[in-house]
This record gives C-alpha cells, sequence and structure tokens, in this order.
C-alpha cells in the first residue's frame, strides 16, 4: 500500500511549519482529520531525521510510549512523520467525557489506493532493544461520517517492517455513517528477529474518509525473546529430531519423514444428523484415509449457541438471541458437564475410528474461546487438557487418538480470540510450553498439537518453537481468502479463478517451509479447502467447476514435496464437502449429490487418490491390494453410503455400486471392469465392461442379474488396467426371496444422540434423530406411517420430519426434541409400514439434572486387576483402585457390567472421603473361563460420579493351570513353508488362536541374528525383515498369557544381489572431557562402504571411514545420528555423546570439593578406596586420602 508511505515528507514540513507560528502552544495535541488523524508529539520529538541514539535497554512491562495529550510529555522513543493537510484544532468530549482539545481538517473524500494518516516510527534505539518482542499498542478512537472507496477500506491500525510489511492490521470501524462512541482498542504485535531496520505505525484511515479521533496512545513491552549470537534463530529453541510416526525412520537435521497421514477434518456439530459408524467406515474403511481431525464443540450442535459456552463459562445457564430478535435460554449445567458430553461423543468416534483405521486429532475447538481474557481462563484451559489427557491415559480408546490440538486457530488479529492483556495473561508461545508440558507429564504417548496465533502461514514467521515432547506445528491452509471463502456463506456464484491473480502459493508457504528446516519441525497442515463452488472456467460445464480442485490440487503438490500430513476441511461440512457436487446454491442439499452420479466430483476423486497411498496407523501396513475396490449391492442409503447392502431382495434385478481407485501417482490407470455370478476368474478376452478415459479413478453404479433360485447371491467384480493386471474379486452377497414380492419391511435406525445403545447427558430436552431404511429391496418402494418414540413405555409421540424439500434433504429422516426424567429414560422408535410390518430400536439415556451450587467436579480414578497381570487361574482377583477428588473420594463401585450405576443404587462401597484414594480390594470374577473387565466407578461427598475406568484379565480355572498351546498359521507371502524373493526384505502376516488368549507374536531371523515383535496378536503381521543372501530361515513365535507357546517356520530364499543394509554395533554411547582429544569408531555388519553422522558438537567432525574425531570444546550431551551405508541401504542410530569438564572428575556434571579431592588423590597414586581406614562403615573419598596421607607418614590416618 504505497500511499500509507507517499506523503510522509511535505506532512512534517507542515507541521513543522505550525509549531513555528505557535499554533499547538500547551493544547491538548490530538490532531483530528477528516480524512486523515494525526497525533503528534512535543516539539522536540518532532523531526524528520532523528538524531542516531544510544543504546537503551528494556524489559518486560516497560512502556516504550505513552502520551494522554493533556500537557504532558510523552516518551521520546517514537517521532512523528507526517501528514499532508492543513491543522484546525477544537474541543470536543474525550474518552472520559473530559472536554479536549483536537485538531480537525476539512472533510476528504475516500479515494481507492489512497490514504491518510499519522505516521509514527521507532528509533533504532528502540529497535534494537525489543528486536525480537511481543509488544502492546492500545489506546481510544472514536469516529463519525465514515465512508470508504473500496471493500478493505476502512479506519485502522497498520505496523509495517522496512520491507513496507504488513506486520499486524486492525480495522476499528464498521462502514457507518453513524457516530461512533469512544472504543478502546488493544493489539499485541510481534517484532520480528534479525534484519528489521525500521518500524512503523500508522494511525488513520486507508481507503476510507471520515472524521476521527485518537487519545491515550500507549506502546508496551510485553515479552522480549531471547535468540541466539546470530540473531537468526530463537536462543535455546527446542530442536526435537521428530521421528514422524511409528514405523517410520529417525529423522536427523533436515525436517521430517515423508507424509504418513492423510485425511480430513469433521466438526462435532456435522455428526449430530448422521451415523458416526456410517461416515467413518466410508472415510476409512472404504476411502482409506488414516486420519481424522476432531472439534470438541457445545452441547447443542448450533455454532451461534455452542460459541457462547467458552473458557469464560462458569454453570450456565446462556442465553443467545438470533438476528430478528428472538431470544432463547439454555440451561446446559457446568461448563465440565458441557466437555463431558462433548467427550461422551468423542468415545463413539474413537471406537469406530480404532475399528475402521482412522487415528484421531482432538482439538479443542470452541471450548476454547476467551483464551487470552485473563489469567484464570488460562489456568482452566490448563486444566482441560489434563482432565482430558487423565481421561484417555488408561482408555480403552486411548490408541485411537494421535494427538491433541490444543487450540483451534489461537488467532488475536483479528481472530474470534481477543487480547485484552489482563494481569498475569500469557503470550500463546508460553501458554502452549505450559499446556504441552503439562500433558507430556500425564501422557507421553500422545502428539502436541501447536498452531501459531497470527493467521495463515504468515503466523510461522512469528512462531517461537515450545520446550516440550512430541511437539508437531500446525498450519491452516486458507490463502487467498477472498479465493478459497467467497460466497461461502450466501451460495452466490464467485467472481474470483484459479490460479488467483497475483498470488504465489509457494511464496506464501514459504515460512512454514523455512520453520521446519530452521528447527527441525515436524509439520501437519490442520485445514486446508475452498468453497466447492469457487471460481469458473468456461470449459467446464456449469454444474461443474474446476478452480477450487485446482486449489486444492496445487496445495496437496506443496504439502507432499514438503513431507507435511494433512487434514482437509471438511468432511461432510455444507459448504466444502468433497461429496458434494459444485453447483451454485445448493448450499443446505443432501451431503451426497456428487456420488449419486456416475462419477463422483474431480475433488473427491483427487483426495481419494491421494488416499490410496496410504499405509494403516496402528500396524503401519500398505492397502491389502491396490486398487482400492468395492462392490455394494442395493444400497441401503441410496442418498448417502453406497456401501452398506440390502440383507435381501426380492428380484433378481439388482444396482451394483462399484468403485476402484489406484493411488493417485501409480503409472497405470483403470481401464476395464468383469462382473459374474461365479468366482471363475476372468481373462483378458473375457468381456469387460471398458472404463472411460482415467488415470487412477473409476466409480459407477450399473444395473445386474442374479442367477434364479430364491437362497444366498454372490456377485463377483475384476478391475483391470492398462497394463493388463487383473485386481480381485470383490464380492458382495445378497439373499433373494422372491416370497418378499409386496411384503417389505421397514428398519429403523437412532443416529442422535449416538448410534450406541446407551447415552449420558446433563440436558433436557435433548436432540433425537432416526433414519427409516427397509431390510429389503428398494426404500424408494416402501410405504409407512410417522415413527412414533415413547420414554419407559408412556404414551406414543410421533416424530417431525427433517426434510426440506427446497434443499433436497432425505424425507427419511425424523427428529423430536424429548424432554427427559431424572435417572435412566428407555426410548423406544417404532415405524409401521402399510402392511403393518414394524420396526423398532431403543437407547437407554441416563439424565443427570445440572446443580449450580456446590462442588461439581467429579473423581478421576484408575483400576487394575491383579497388579496388571494378564492372566488369573482363580475368580477371586485384587482390585487396585486409585482416585483423586478436590474435596474427596467418598466411594467407589466395581462390576463386570459397563452400564453406569445410580449414585442411589445398591452396590457402592463407602469410604471415608480423601482427597487421594489408594486401595488393594477384593472382588469375584463370573465363574466361567474368557475375557474378564472389571468396571469402576467413584463418587465424592457431593454425589459427583467419575468417568468409568476399566482393566481386563483372562480368568482360566482349567485344573488351576493352562496347558493348551496357541495355534498359529503363517498365511502370507504364501502358506507354504518355502518361499522365493528378490527383495533384500519381506513381510509376513498371519493368525493365532488359543483357548485364553494371545498374550504376544514375536519372530527372529536365524540367518542375520535379527529378532523382534510383530504388530497385533489374533491377527499379526511384520514389515521389513531384512533378508540375508541365500536361505533364512524365519519363526515365528505365538505365546500365551500361561506362557504356552507355538510357532511357525518359512525358509525364505533370498536372491537380491545387492545383500543386507547395515545394522549398527558399535556403543551407543560415549564419553569425552573438553580440551582432549577424543575418538570414536563407527563400526556395523555387511560391510558399509560410507559412514556419517549428524549433530556433532561444532569441534568434532566424522570421516567417510566412520571415525569421529576432535577436541571437544563444549560441555553438555549430544544426540548423533550415525549412519552406515551400502549399495543396499543404510542403517542408522542415536549415539549419546557426552563431554565433561576436564574437573569433573567423577563425571556427575558438577565440579565441586570431591573432584578436586579425587584430582590429589590420582596426583599420590590412590585412585580408589580398599579399606575402610576411618571405620565409620563405607569405604569413600575420605578412606582415599587417609591412605594417600598414611603412605607420605602423616599422622592422625586410622580412626573415626
Amino acid at each position: 500500500m504505497p500511499a500509507w508511505e507517499g506523503n510522509a515528507s511535505s506532512a512534517h514540513k507542515h507541521a513543522t511549519c505550525a509549531q513555528a507560528n505557535g499554533e499547538m502552544g500547551s493544547m491538548k495535541k490530538i490532531i483530528k482529520l477528516l480524512g486523515l488523524v494525526v497525533i503528534t508529539l512535543t516539539p522536540a520529538a518532532l523531526s524528520s531525521a532523528p538524531a542516531a541514539a544510544a543504546a537503551i535497554s528494556l524489559k518486560d512491562g516497560d512502556i516504550i510510549y505513552s502520551n494522554d495529550f493533556e500537557n504532558s510529555t510523552p516518551t521520546n522513543n517514537m517521532t512523528f512523520t507526517g501528514t499532508t493537510v492543513p491543522l484546525n484544532y477544537v474541543s470536543v468530549l474525550g474518552p472520559n467525557s473530559m472536554t479536549s482539545t483536537s485538531m480537525v481538517i476539512p472533510n476528504v473524500a475516500a479515494r481507492a489506493g489512497n490514504g491518510a494518516y499519522a505516521t509514527f516510527s521507532f528509533s533504532p534505539a528502540t529497535i534494537s532493544a525489543i528486536s525480537p518482542s511481543y509488544i502492546e499498542i492500545s489506546g481510544w478512537v472514536s469516529a463519525i461520517n465514515v465512508s470508504t472507496a473500496t471493500v478493505n477500506g476502512g479506519l485502522r491500525l497498520v505496523v509495517k517492517n522496512n520491507n513496507n510489511v504488513n506486520i499486524d492490521m486492525d480495522n476499528f470501524t464498521p462502514n457507518t455513517s453513524n457516530a461512533v462512541p469512544w472504543q478502546k482498542f488493544i493489539r499485541l504485535v510481534p517484532i520480528p528477529k534479525k534484519g528489521v531496520t525500521s518500524i512503523v505505525l500508522n494511525l488513520g484511515f486507508w481507503e476510507a474518509g471520515g472524521t476521527a479521533w485518537f487519545d491515550n496512545i500507549k506502546i508496551k513491552l510485553v515479552k522480549k525473546i531471547a535468540v541466539d549470537s546470530t540473531g537468526n534463530y530463537y536462543a535455546g529453541a527446542y530442536q526435537q529430531y521428530y521421528t514422524g510416526h511409528p514405523g517410520s525412520p529417525s529423522v536427523g537435521s533436515a525436517g521430517q519423514a515423508a507424509t504418513f497421514f492423510r485425511g480430513m477434518h469433521h466438526s462435532d456439530t456435522f455428526f449430530r444428523s448422521q451415523t458416526p459408524q456410517e461416515g467413518l467406515e466410508v472415510l476409512g474403511g472404504k476411502w482409506n484415509a488414516n486420519i481424522i481431525r476432531w472439534m470438541l464443540e457445545g452441547p447443542m450442535g448450533f455454532s451461534n449457541v455452542d460459541n457462547l459456552y467458552t473458557l469464560n463459562y462458569d454453570n450456565g445457564p446462556v442465553t443467545y438471541t438470533s438476528p430478528k430478535g428472538i431470544s432463547t435460554t439454555y440451561n446446559s449445567g457446568t461448563y465440565w458437564k458441557v466437555l463431558d458430553d462433548a467427550l461422551v461423543r468423542l468415545d463413539e468416534v474413537l471406537k469406530y475410528a480404532q475399528q475402521y483405521g482412522l487415528k484421531v486429532v482432538v482439538n479443542l475447538a470452541g471450548l476454547s474461546g476467551g483464551l487470552f481474557e485473563s489469567k484464570a481462563n488460562q489456568d482452566k484451559f490448563v486444566q482441560v487438557w489434563q482432565y482430558i489427557a487423565n481421561r484417555y491415559k488408561n482408555s480403552p480408546y486411548s490408541n485411537a487418538i494421535y494427538g491433541y490440538d490444543l487450540a483451534n486457530e489461537p488467532f488475536i488479529d483479528g481472530g474470534w480470540q481477543q487480547w485484552t492483556g489482563a494481569p498475569g495473561v500469557l503470550v500463546w508461545d508460553d501458554l502452549a510450553e505450559k499446556t504441552a508440558q503439562a500433558i507430556n507429564a500425564i501422557d507421553m504417548t500422545k502428539t502436541i498439537i501447536v498452531e501459531p496465533w497470527k493467521r495463515g502461514p504468515f503466523g510461522f514467521n512469528f512462531q517461537v518453537p515450545i520446550k516440550a515432547s512430541n511437539v508437531v506445528y500446525s498450519v491452516h491452509m486458507y490463502q487467498p481468502n477472498a479465493f478459497t471463502g467467497q460466497t461461502s456463506i450466501t451460495g452466490n456464484a464467485g467472481s474470483f479463478d484459479w490460479p488467483y491473480p497475483n498470488y504465489n502459493m509457494a511464496g506464501d508457504l514459504a515460512a512454514v517451509s523455512k520453520f521446519q528446516n530452521d528447527y527441525n519441525a515436524h509439520i501437519y497442515v490442520g485445514e486446508f479447502s475452498a468453497t466447492r463452488w469457487a471460481g469458473f472456467t468456461a470449459a467446464a460445464p456449469p454444474s461443474e467447476k474446476s478452480a477450487a480442485y485446482l486449489y486444492i490440487k496445487d496445495c496437496i503438490n506443496i504439502f507432499e514435496a514438503n513431507n507435511w500430513d494433512w487434514t482437509f476441511f471438511g468432511f461432510r461440512a455444507t459448504g466444502w464437502s468433497s461429496e458434494y457436487d459444485d453447483t451454485i446454491g445448493t448450499y443446505n442439499a443432501a451431503f451426497y449429490s456428487s456420488s449419486l452420479r456416475s462419477n463422483p466430483n474431480l475433488r473427491e476423486q483427487h483426495l481419494r487418490g491421494y488416499f490410496a497411498k496410504n499405509r494403516n496407523p496402528y500396524n503401519y501396513s500398505s492397502p491389502v491390494s491396490l486398487p482400492l475396490t468395492s462392490l455394494t449391492i442395493n444400497s441401503i442409503y441410496p442418498y448417502s453410503n453406497w456401501y452398506v447392502n440390502n440383507a435381501n431382495t426380492d428380484s433378481t434385478t439388482v444396482k451394483l455400486k462399484l468403485s476402484g481407485v489406484l493411488p493417485i501417482d501409480d503409472v497405470n490407470s483403470l481401464n476395464g471392469y468383469y462382473i459374474s455370478n461365479n468366482n471363475t476368474p476372468p481373462s483378458a478376452a473375457s468381456a469387460w465392461y471398458s472404463v472411460a478415459a482415467s488415470t487412477f479413478f473409476f466409480d459407477n453404479a450399473i444395473t445386474h442379474a442374479l442367477t434364479p433360485g430364491n437362497g444366498t447371491k454372490t456377485v463377483y467384480a475384476w478391475f483391470k488396467n492398462n497394463s493388463g493386471n487383473i485386481y480381485g474379486p470383490v464380492t458382495d452377497t445378497i439373499n433373494l426371496d422372491t416370497s418378499l414380492s409386496g411384503q417389505i419391511k421397514p428398519a429403523i435406525t437412532i443416529t442422535e444422540p449416538t448410534t450406541m445403545p446407551a447415552y449420558q447427558t446433563t440436558q433436557s430436552p435433548l436432540n433425537l434423530r432416526v433414519i427409516v431404511s427397509t431390510e429389503n429391496t428398494s426404500l424408494a418402494t416402501l410405504n409407512y406411517s410417522t415413527p412414533t418414540y415413547t420414554i419407559n413405555n408412556g404414551t406414543p409421540k410421533n416424530l417431525s420430519s427433517a426434510m426440506n424439500s427446497s434443499a433436497g434433504e432425505d424425507r427419511n429422516e425424523w427428529y423430536a426434541n424429548p424432554g427427559l426424567s431424572q435417572g435412566n429414560n428407555v426410548v423406544v422408535v417404532t415405524v409401521k409400514d402399510s402392511n403393518g410390518n414394524t420396526a423398532t430400536d431403543t437407547i437407554t439415556i441416563t439424565y443427570t439434572p445440572i446443580s449450580y451450587s456446590g462442588d461439581q467436579v467429579k473423581p478421576q480414578g484408575a483400576i487394575d486387576v491383579n497388579s496388571g497381570s494378564a492372566y488369573a487361574n482363580a475368580a477371586d482377583v485384587t482390585l487396585n483402585l486409585s482416585a483423586t477428588d478436590n474435596v474427596g473420594v467418598a466411594g467407589y463401585y466395581a462390576s463386570e457390567s459397563q452400564t453406569a450405576p445410580a449414585i442411589s443404587q445398591a452396590g457402592w462401597v463407602s469410604l471415608s472421603p480423601t482427597v487421594n484414594y489408594s486401595a488393594n480390594v477384593p472382588f469375584t470374577l463370573s465363574s466361567s473361563n474368557g475375557a474378564k473387565t472389571v468396571y469402576v466407578w467413584f463418587k465424592d461427598a457431593a454425589d459427583n460420579r467419575s468417568n468409568e475406568a476399566a482393566a481386563s484379565i483372562h480368568l482360566n480355572m482349567l485344573n488351576n493351570q493352562d496347558t493348551i498351546a496357541p495355534t498359529i498359521a503363517i498365511t502370507s507371502p504364501t502358506t507354504a513353508s518355502t518361499y522365493a524373493t528378490a527383495s533384500s526384505t519381506i513381510g509376513l502376516s498371519g493368525t493365532v488362536s488359543d483357548n485364553i488368549g494371545v498374550a504376544s507374536v514375536t519372530w527372529s531371523n536365524a540367518a542375520t541374528g535379527a529378532s523382534g515383535a510383530a504388530a497385533g496378536t489374533t491377527s499379526w503381521s511384520i514389515a521389513g525383515v531384512s533378508l540375508a543372501s541365500g536361505a533364512n530361515i524365519i519363526t515365528v513365535t505365538a505365546k500365551d498369557a500361561a506362557n504356552n507357546i507355538s510357532t511357525d517356520t518359512i525358509t525364505v530364499t533370498c536372491t537380491a544381489t545387492g545383500g543386507t543394509a547395515p545394522v549398527i554395533t558399535s556403543a551407543l554411547s560415549a564419553a569425552g572431557t573438553v580440551g582432549t582429544a577424543l575418538s570414536y569408531q563407527i563400526t556395523a555388519t555387511n560391510s558399509p562402504t560410507s559412514f556419517n553422522a549428524a549433530g556433532l558438537p561444532a569441534s568434532l567432525s566424522a570421516s567417510t571411514g566412520g571415525l569421529i574425531s576432535g577436541t571437544p570444546a563444549t560441555i553438555g550431551t549430544s544426540s548423533v545420528t550415525i549412519n552406515a551405508a551400502n549399495a543396499s541401504g543404510t542403517g542408522a542410530a542415536t549415539l549419546a555423546l557426552s563431554v565433561y569438564s576436564a574437573c569433573d572428575v567423577n563425571r556427575d556434571w558438577s565440579t565441586n570439593v570431591t573432584d578436586v579431592q579425587l584430582q590429589v588423590n590420582q596426583a599420590m597414586g590412590a585412585a580408589a578406596c580398599t579399606s575402610d581406614l576411618n571405620r565409620d562403615g563405607s569405604c569413600s573419598v575420605i578412606d582415599v586420602q587417609r591412605g594417600v596421607n598414611a603412605g607420605l607418614g602423616g599422622p592422625c590416618v586410622l580412626g573415626p
């Protein structure tokens, strides 16, 4: 914006002239301009070229500049540099209702590309003193008659650096012709690292006009950030050497492992009207995504209400007023109850995520609002994450969680969070570090995900690495916003195409890759997208715009090139969904309209092509077969999920849904499919259906005829590519029963509040939603009456239709908002068709009303059985219980039933209230042998009940000893006992069964001596076993809980010419002394041809022969990545290299009198203790010294 700078020189001349004429005097110096606001300083501070100032020292909290313009002298670290308009003076009523003298000029019209403002320059000494840092700019502003020349115009604050780049910007007022009363503004602004030679603050209009006043301007140093000696990097920045993902190689000094996680973002709100199982089956089970980012949100599923449940919220109620002025009050209990409700919904997601191969990123979303408003809010924020970490540390769903994304878009540069400058409030880097360390202390298995506090890739210019473990840094990519977010609310046609004019995506994301490389940071793109109707392409039909697809494609190309993980926004999110088509004006249409066409849109195809590259995040295996293929007969949900079929059909004519996806970078393309009613494989000459020209993706629906005769029918499908490779078969089955003709039976499924059979809530009324489908044939031919629901066998009530015909929603979705009674509410939904056939579904909802006073914090508890043993030979066991509560644990309830007990229910064991409870108590398991799970709940004196804690054990009372060994079988790469391969590595998989339970599966290779543990037990896999040339006898061993073992063996003949990659054999720890030459030789098996070491102290180096040598100059421990390579690959390990002070004789990282004494002893020839000379019961350095004295003829060498 060059006009911000354009007229500074003439403006300064005019202000200086005004001073010479005595116009300012001692009057209040608010210069008020119509079109320009100038804040002047005292005459001594006004100069166009301030003299060089001596270095100054500033500490956190110091005021850099302050002026209330009431006859006071401002701090002289800022210089006013200009305005261009004639100045006049008037008196105005200021922010404190005091009359103040101000300066006013005639009205200046708003003009595009021009601005009018006051400029303040930071002195060189000030810049040097505060770079880098966070500063706070505050003051008061008022305006009238504001008009704008462009959509971007307005009255604003801008901070720029010497490259004319905006460091920070804030618009003060909306476009209005009415008077805007005095309002306070406060901004947190980052000052960059080395290289900044000038910083200016502009206050005024840009592409706008009007009249404005400023008063009480203050600039404060909030926090100085330390940098290293070069000024380029933050001092002490945490070098993480993040190891990527389990199953991936370690990462040295260059970034991160290759992209592993590819998936989608999904909001808690979006699943309120869907079935989580169905959605996650599609995303993970069928599309092969391996991660989902999940936002925890409030209880209503309505963002305008849910956003009221911020950290400021205590115990309600909350009131939402609609734009039409209609107010509604919601009683949802305490913040902690609202959080618990969200976590119950998360539990269901975690359950199905594990089932369908997805890891979950948990994000606090709206519940983290008010993050910078008070110290109390920030303390609560840390406590919330401690609560979540404790809940899931030992949860059955713990392994489904990849990481905790601390706060969604914690932006305070015009975002939804607001900086207040309240006492004790931490900047985001410090708060994120404090929170991450608190989570680390509870659970070191979870990744901590940190987003920058300034929006988009730009925020990484100011991101400070935090000191915590398992940290990943996340960026949200929606730049340029004018393109990605155009018409995202209205659904009207946009005017921006892709590529966007003058926008450099790679250049915008360069700040992220620089941060990645500077600090060895692991990068995860938490969100990226463009509204599905964004842009236009003249060559494309009106319903299929390609601009959003091209944007997504360009984004992913950069992400993959930089090895970044990513989640697309958002899975089934109204205006962004990849399953939508691109038609303008269908903002509220069904989620799945795109998938109903013979070929889904380009956005869905592109994403699914990348998902086909994914590995399973639980066992790190690649997809079982490629392409990813599926076949479904007569889908239950023709309006949504094509992947679940009907159980029955009354006709031999059925509809098949076919899908085949190759990895997007596969060199082949799909060109045909073959359908059959038998499993005879087709040949190239068979009657194949052709596929239209395609690179990697095929999706279609066709009609097919089953073989006549009632019974179970199986349909087989094969796919082929342009190289002649044939894949398959993929199958589906259906029961043909022609007697069902005209007897279509309905089915009904509860989808909200959950698809699970039980649910706990603190809200009433509650959202209840169902879907009506059929048990056989087509849903479209089913006629049924309005579904009903009952609660605890009460009077049936009708459900309401969720259909909005104008939006194309499904006619078979129904809902209600029933009120609940305290305790258990058994809800039964019923549907009846026109033939009198009925179907039901049931859920038990436990409602606990809110108490608005007293203790509302529930206990936290844990349980083990027999101290964590996997096996018990008697039903009488010991429960190892522990729990904490803010007031005191007052009782526990243990059971093999997962149904939560009511507080008044019999079976609670009372305790004397104690804050920290721990005890071993007896418990008798049910008598049958097999797997047992014991659940426990704790309560406090206020009758707050904890979440369940659970532990499992296998019971076997067969002669008090299990003697039956497991049964193990290797099934891949072959079920035969021999196998030959030209590869230097091999993967194995197989199965194990046992009468009680499998404890472990391990493997060993006699040819190499290598061994390890398999992933999984009853279904296990082993990846990347290194092979020696020739015969490799690989033994896989299964062990049960009673230590019975069995084995299976395969002989793998390796014909690879390259041999095996080296394995490091040298010691993985070494030590040296400052000032003394050090030598360490890297050694490895399999004839390495080269060696390397990364992360060495500056004074050491490694030769190509693997010798690390040099004279250490710095005390400390370094993690050095050592490598040995040959033609077959590279072996790596981490060497812990410790360098001690020459005075630290005993190497305990301190120098004290003990080290001095040891040096004397060594000099006298006595380096170790051999006799307790002072008879004090120990042999120590004192005895050594007495021995030295005796050798020299000294007195007093015996006795205590």
